[in-house]
């Protein structure tokens, strides 16, 4: 694939077409498909240098939560030389929906998968590569809304669980996740930043309350007190929203997220 590109992700982004990109978006995809949402291209020099190209999808590919058969991770190369297609070091979990390719000037050529499993620099490049990929979707969200949110439509209940397992960057996960609300209009949803912004001055916490569907939670007679009293309502109505609230105590540090108080 190296010479098919022309190591596609060592060139300007200037000097790729679109239709390139769309190739080799189908080779890395896995499923087929040439419609990504954006490219990201990274060049990373000092203490670790490697460049990549990672990719956004657009759409949730159908293995995406069937674990046992979804491919991980990015392919590594070492000096152009492929050494994987699936490192899964490469990537945190709940960003599996990312693929791409990671190719690093530090690794040795003949580097093991053994060695791979415990070599520090995949560490490094992992954290460059995830604090990479939120920063980009926080500029989606800030200056594309439309399109970050059919993003979240396709990929929030997975990057949600980062909020749980990615304690380093949990505040910025709780940036991008999107929510319904009380006040809002059935499929409309916004940030916790504008839920905390419109909240009235005598409101000091975050409430929600948890549901498996908008139906049985809008209709949940305790949210007559909460409106009364001018405070909205979070509706959260995703499976993985029970699991992801024990790791989600509070917001903007002063903001508690009182779970028990609306709970029925």
């Amino acid at each position: 694939m190296v010479n098919s590109q022309k190591a596609i992700w060592l060139r300007k982004p200037s000097e790729i077409s679109a239709d390139e990109y769309k190739s080799f978006y189908s080779h890395l995809s896995n499923f087929g498909g040439t419609e990504y949402l954006k490219a990201i291209h990274m060049a990373a020099e000092g203490t670790s240098e490697f460049k990549a190209l990672l990719f956004l999808p657009k759409e949730a590919p159908f293995n995406l939560l069937m674990p046992e058969i979804q491919k991980k991770g990015l392919q590594l190369y070492v000096k152009r030389v492929f050494i994987t297609d699936e490192c899964k070091k490469l990537l945190p979990d709940y960003l599996r929906f990312v693929c791409g390719v990671v190719d690093s000037s530090d690794l040795p050529l003949n580097v093991s998968r053994e060695i791979l499993q415990e070599n520090p620099l995949l560490g490094r490049i992992e954290k460059a590569v995830t604090a990479k990929i939120l920063g980009e979707l926080k500029h989606l969200l800030e200056n594309d809304r439309e399109n970050y949110e059919k993003f979240f439509d396709e990929f929030g209940r997975i990057l949600k669980e980062g909020i749980h397992t990615d304690f380093a960057n949990g505040d910025k996960i709780k940036d991008l996740v999107l929510y319904e609300t009380m006040n809002g209009t059935r499929g409309k949803k916004i940030t916790l930043a504008e839920y905390v912004k419109a909240m009235p001055e005598n409101q000091k916490e975050i409430y929600y309350l948890s549901g498996d569907k908008y139906e049985a939670v809008a209709g949940n007679p305790a949210l007559e007190y909460f409106r009364k009293a001018g405070f909205d309502v979070i509706f959260m109505t995703d499976p993985i929203d029970e699991w992801r609230s024990q790791s989600f105590f509070q917001y903007q540090k002063n903001y508690l997220v009182l779970h028990q108080l609306i709970y029925f």
